[in-house]
């Protein structure tokens, strides 16, 4: 009896285990993706602070592969107060993805 209760329990737990492999793959390899557009977003902003300020609206749109996804890349400009402006970066990956942004505030020479 205590067999048949043991290998009812080992069948039901055994896919739960080998389950959670995959899933930590997967989960890793979204992990990688992330990062990856996240310092390539950085790397945008970064651009921006060193080139000279622009109108308000997306100034910058390119389509990206990193690390095999797809993104669409965004950088757009709104100026908020005389001398300040916000610079944002969207990347929105092909597919289920979420959009995820970068932000910053700049002191810019910008005029309205």
């Amino acid at each position: 009896m205590e067999l048949v209760v043991a290998l009812f329990l080992l069948s039901l737990s055994l896919p739960m285990l080998l389950n959670l492999v995959p899933g930590g793959r997967m989960a890793q390899r979204s992990g990688e993706n992330l990062q990856a557009a996240a310092a390539y977003a950085e790397g945008w902003l970064e651009a921006a602070r060193e080139s000279p300020p622009t109108t308000d609206g997306v100034d910058r749109r390119q389509r990206v592969v990193l690390n095999g996804v797809p993104y669409v890349a965004e950088r757009e400009a709104t100026l908020v107060a005389p001398g300040l402006q916000d610079v944002v970066v969207t990347m929105t990956p092909a597919g289920r993805g979420k959009p995820f942004r970068l932000a910053t505030r700049m002191k810019r020479n910008v005029r309205p």
